[in-house]
């Protein structure tokens, strides 16, 4: 509900001096919804019959106007600033790194180098500690990037790195399937990647016997069906193919073995066993063998807009 502002009238030159300070000018109207961060794209405040502001710590929010209130001397609204994903860790299933179940997930420490974020393995320990809404996971070659898929994250307030740390595990990390999402038409891997040939809610920490997925999807990372439904704790069957991945450790501790670990794999139509499974990629243990290249996983995070610019785009630490 909008709510109702009261306020007397300022001076042009007392109201500039006021928001420097971040005191309140005030008005009389409708507050419209606006971010913390600034006022909605497209509003100025060259149209004194349309539009007044009030500050309150440097921030701008985007007011209607009521009456012969009109607050614009010499203050600027500046534009609300576009959405800000940011990089939290990158998966290249073919740069030599072991990126599998047993890898770097929950560990609180940087992995890789900024210079190299999205050429190699890459964890950003920082952002992994940032609570957000929405997670997308981004394909890409090179950088350019050919698909994404965005979830609204379920519990916000857990952080990523928090999801992988949990050891009881099988969580499911999105509130539903996919809210925005981009395929490049005719991509490789398109009926076999384990992030955009699958569907449904996110999962994490996805342990099953002694095997494991740290990302996989509810529906098509099982070959049989929806995962709660169709990989139980105590089955030992393989067929839960996503990114982090393995094969025969402990992998409810968090685990990972030198035979079985794989960065990624390919989403299967039936059941497979141990060396029988495609991987993506070079990066796996030693019973595996190399796969199909599809290009690099990387996970951004963000508490803004759910669309994610990938359609063309060359992408970087923050998009």
């Amino acid at each position: 509900m909008a709510r109702r502002l009261a306020c007397a009238l300022l001076g042009a030159t007392a109201l500039t001096m006021k928001t420097q300070t971040g005191t309140l000018p005030s008005c009389e109207g409708e507050e419209t919804p606006h971010l913390d961060t600034g006022c909605d794209n497209g509003n100025d405040l060259k149209d004194c019959e349309t539009l007044y502001t009030k500050v309150h710590d440097n921030f701008f929010r985007q007011c209607k106007k009521t009456g012969n209130n009109c607050l614009a001397g010499g203050l600027r609204c500046d534009p609300k600033p576009a959405s800000v994903w940011k990089l939290a860790l990158n998966v290249n299933p073919s740069d030599g790194n072991n990126f599998g179940y047993g890898g770097p997930w929950a560990t609180d420490a940087l992995v890789g180098s900024a210079d190299e974020a999205l050429s190699k393995d890459f964890k950003d320990n920082v952002v992994m500690k940032t609570k957000a809404k929405y997670l997308a996971i981004a394909r890409h070659v090179d950088k350019k990037c050919e698909a994404v898929r965005v979830w609204e994250l379920a519990n916000p307030d857990t952080t990523l790195l928090q999801r992988f740390q949990d050891a009881a595990g099988r969580n499911t990390a999105s509130t539903g399937g996919p809210v925005f999402e981009y395929m490049k038409p005719g991509m490789s891997g398109s009926a076999t990647d384990p992030i955009f040939a699958t569907k449904g809610k996110l999962m994490t920490n996805w342990w099953y016997s002694n095997n494991g997925a740290r990302i996989a999807l509810e529906d098509g990372s099982h070959y049989k069906g929806l995962l709660p439904q169709v990989s139980p704790e105590n089955r030992n069957d393989d067929d839960v193919h996503g990114l982090g991945n393995e094969f025969g450790a402990n992998t409810k501790g968090g685990q990972g073995s030198p035979s079985w670990w794989h960065d990624a794999a390919q989403k299967m139509t039936g059941d497979c066993h141990g060396g029988n499974c495609k991987m993506i990629g070079k990066d796996h243990g030693t019973s595996l063998s190399d796969g199909d290249y599809y290009g690099n996983y990387a996970v951004y995070l963000t508490s803004d807009d759910k669309a994610f610019p990938c359609e063309g785009a060359t992408l970087d630490v923050t998009m």
